[in-house]
C-alpha cells in the first residue's frame, strides 16, 4: 500500500519544506500576527498582587511577554505619554475664551482633556528624570558647551557623552524630544524649573525625515513646532537622553 506523505499542521504553518513556498509567508504572517495579538493583550494586563497564585500568574505572564515579545512588562507599564500642558480654550479665530460646555460651540478642546501631568525630578547631578516616560535628560545646555552641531556631530556627541555615571546617552528621537515640550508655555516651551538653560531654538532629533534621507526632524522649543532640516548644512542645538523602550 502506498503511504501518502501529507504535510502536518506545524510544517504547514512554519513552512519547513521549500516545495511549500506558496504557503510559507501566509503561515508566518498569521503566526506573527497571533503573537503580536498575544503580546498586546498580555502586556496590557496589570500584574495582580495578593495571594501567591496571583503572584505566580503575574510572574509567568512577565516571562511570557519577555520571551515572546522581547519587551519588558515593567517598562511598558511605566511609560505614560504626558499631557500637552495646554489649559486654555480658543474660538475659531484664535481668541481666548472660557472653555465651553458640552453642546456649546468649540467644545472638546485639548484643554478640556487632562492626561498624566508633566512630572520631572531633578537628580542633582546634571540630569532630569521624566517620571511619566522614564527617560533621563541632560539638564543644561552648558553641559554641551552651548554650541550647535550638524546632525552627525550631534549623534556622535551624545553617543560619546559620559554624564552622571552613565555612558549610554543618545540623540533623542523626535517623539522623545516632543514629550518634554509644554505647549502651554512659549519662549521656551518647556518647564524651565527643570530645564533652565533651554533656549527658544531648534534641537536635533535622531529621526530621519522619511521623504528625504538627507534631512532629520527637529523640535523648535520656542513654541513646540516640529519640522525637518538638512543633516549636513544645518547646525542646531542638542539635548541628549538615555533610557526608554
Amino acid at each position: 500500500m502506498k503511504v501518502e506523505n501529507r504535510p502536518g499542521v506545524w510544517s504547514g504553518w512554519l513552512g519547513s519544506r521549500a516545495d511549500r513556498g506558496e504557503h510559507v509567508w501566509g503561515g508566518r504572517i498569521l503566526l506573527w500576527s497571533l503573537i503580536a495579538l498575544i503580546c498586546s493583550g498580555l502586556a496590557g494586563v496589570p500584574v495582580m498582587s495578593g495571594p501567591s497564585k496571583n503572584e505566580q500568574a503575574g510572574g509567568l505572564r512577565e516571562v511570557l511577554v519577555s520571551a515572546l515579545c522581547g519587551v519588558s512588562v515593567a517598562a511598558a507599564q511605566t511609560y505614560r505619554l504626558p499631557d500637552t500642558g495646554i489649559n486654555k480654550c480658543y474660538d475659531g479665530v484664535g481668541n481666548e475664551i472660557t472653555c465651553p460646555q458640552p453642546g456649546q460651540p468649540f467644545y472638546g478642546q485639548d484643554a478640556q482633556y487632562r492626561g498624566p501631568q508633566p512630572s520631572f525630578r531633578d537628580n542633582g547631578d546634571g540630569t532630569v528624570s521624566d517620571l511619566n516616560t522614564g527617560l533621563m535628560w541632560q539638564k543644561g545646555d552648558s553641559q554641551n558647551d552651548n554650541r550647535s552641531y550638524d546632525w552627525q556631530q550631534a549623534t556622535d556627541y551624545c553617543a560619546s557623552l559620559s554624564l552622571a555615571g552613565h555612558g549610554d546617552w543618545r540623540l533623542p528621537s523626535v517623539d522623545d524630544l516632543s514629550s518634554i515640550v509644554d505647549y502651554g508655555k512659549v519662549d521656551p516651551a518647556i518647564d524651565t524649573r527643570f530645564f533652565p538653560e533651554c533656549r527658544s531654538n531648534y534641537y536635533w532629533s535622531s529621526s530621519t525625515y522619511a521623504a528625504s534621507p538627507n534631512d532629520a526632524w527637529y523640535v523648535d522649543f520656542s513654541n513646540g513646532y516640529v519640522h525637518w532640516d538638512n543633516k549636513t548644512y544645518s547646525s542646531l542645538l542638542v539635548r541628549c537622553v538615555r533610557g526608554g523602550l
